[in-house]
């Protein structure tokens, strides 16, 4: 090998180096970036920013349950919910413990009308969620999925436990379809 041809590889050799170490850095610096931009949205109510920053997020970081899973709230919110879906089930393949998730796949199950897949999340969110909204929201797509699946009998104790869930407003119950409290 020639000298010159030595020292040609060499360059390579010490630029490709800085230059792969710049892109982690500037996929970090755009990570970072969408995060906060997203986050700013979210706290804004401007839902269809806040979308197009986590979906360059997690092309960025698509590892991170978080990004999956506020995703999915996002588009819950926006009404996709077989894509809430989809993401609510890459957040829980990612981190199975990640909190709420059972709860918004429940409620997206039910949006779409799968209602006895549905079912045990709702359950478990309308008994055990300590958020009076999220229950509430639970209640109502539990009222429905018991609707849906002639199950009359534990649709009246759904409604019960929704009129004693809030007896400001018995028998008023209604969903609209928002997700209180669900993306942190």
């Amino acid at each position: 090998m020639s000298k010159l041809s030595k020292l040609s590889w060499l360059l390579v050799l010490f630029c490709v180096v800085p230059l792969t170490a710049l892109a982690q850095a500037s996929k970090e610096d755009q990570s970072e970036r969408y995060a906060a931009e997203g986050q700013q949205a979210l706290a804004a109510g401007q839902f269809d920013t806040a979308r197009t920053d986590f979906e360059q997020l997690a092309k960025l970081q698509p590892g991170v349950a978080e990004v999956h899973a506020t995703l999915a709230a996002i588009y819950f919110q926006q009404h996709e919910y077989e894509l809430a879906v989809h993401e609510v089930r890459a957040a829980q393949r990612l981190k199975p413990s990640l909190p709420r998730l059972d709860t918004l796949l429940g409620l997206s199950l039910s949006e779409l009308g799968q209602f006895q897949e549905a079912l045990p999340h709702l359950e478990k969110g309308f008994k055990q969620s300590a958020d009076q909204d999220v229950r509430r929201m639970c209640g109502l797509q539990l009222l429905r999925a018991y609707t849906g699946l002639s199950r009359d009998s534990d649709a009246v104790e759904a409604s019960l436990a929704l009129d004693k869930l809030s007896p400001e407003k018995p028998g008023s119950q209604r969903h609209n379809g928002r997700l209180p409290q669900m993306i942190d």
